[in-house]
């Protein structure tokens, strides 16, 4: 019934999910930020570009962003996937919308629906949550990750500010939330650059996030040899 009720819901925001899919975050979401493994009743879950939940629950709901990967079991779950997010599940009567590009492997009872676009309304989500584009004074990081090239073939070049000096790690993954690089840089106040070797990456997409005294920051890049 609880999974009826959103359903019809859903669609009737969705315009019969073949529009934009808009979806609002709310502030008691939890924040997936990290590789996180739990069990949990009645929650709600926001997963972070790059990052990975697992575990099992009932009439949870979830949130993933690109890069995210959900690894669920249980039932009644509700699940959002942005484009290059995945989610591989077993369960009951679980409902899942996706944009084109997220990756579904599930098993048991499920409803598929696709939108050709999921909004993410995070207007009243905990702060920072998975938000990487704020421009606070006090943020270690600045606003966003520069690229180039992107689509790269070999050596890559990654410009952004820093308001401090510390020890930034950026971790590079696959859509399947793999990480396939993973490195420790010295960060200084001002301009930073940070130069990585992409010739051993498979052609496809792939997302990088640098973290550095719990701020994040991260990027979508295509690699093409």
């Amino acid at each position: 019934m609880r999974n009826l009720m959103l359903i019809l819901t859903m669609l009737a925001n969705c315009q019969l999910a073949i529009a934009q899919c808009f979806v609002t975050i709310p502030a008691n979401a939890v924040v997936i930020n990290n590789d996180t493994t739990v069990g949990m009743v009645n929650q709600i879950w926001w997963v972070c570009s790059g990052d990975t939940l697992n575990g099992s629950g009932v009439y949870n709901t979830y949130y993933v962003e690109s890069g995210g990967v959900l690894a669920m079991s249980g039932i009644e779950k509700i699940v959002y996937l942005k484009s290059g997010a995945s989610i591989d599940c077993s369960g009951i009567d679980d409902t899942i919308y996706y944009e084109p590009g997220a990756i579904i492997n599930c098993s048991g009872n499920h409803v598929d629906i696709p939108c050709s676009q999921i909004i993410f309304d995070d207007s009243n989500a905990p702060s920072p949550g998975c938000d990487v584009t704020s421009t606070s004074d006090n943020n270690m990081l600045g606003k966003e990750l520069k690229v180039s090239p992107n689509p790269a073939s070999d050596q890559l070049r990654i410009s952004f500010t820093s308001s401090k000096a510390g020890v930034g790690k950026l971790i590079t993954r696959n859509t399947l939330g793999q990480t396939v690089l993973s490195s420790s840089y010295n960060l200084k106040i001002g301009k930073n650059r940070i130069v990585i070797d992409a010739t051993g990456l498979p052609n496809g997409i792939y997302f990088l996030r640098l973290s550095a005294e719990g701020l994040t920051s991260s990027t979508k890049i295509n690699v093409t040899h």
